[in-house]
């Protein structure tokens, strides 16, 4: 999914500052995309661990302490 739509939905929870695809090794020849993102996110209130994004449920975690 875009990171429009991560955005989108994240915004209900607080001001989304960034968001990153993580990828594998580069000791590949070309990045290779995980289905991971990382979102930098100035909290309004707590997500819990399971959200609805694009038709799919997805894990959240994160450490409030950043």
């Amino acid at each position: 999914m875009s990171d429009g739509v991560v955005r989108t939905v994240l915004s209900k929870y607080g001001e989304v500052r960034d968001i990153q695809a993580e990828t594998y090794s580069r000791l590949y020849r070309y990045p290779v995309a995980k289905v991971i993102r990382l979102a930098m996110i100035t909290l309004a209130e707590h997500i819990t661990t399971h959200i609805a994004m694009a038709g799919h449920i997805v894990l959240v975690s994160y450490d409030e302490n950043l």
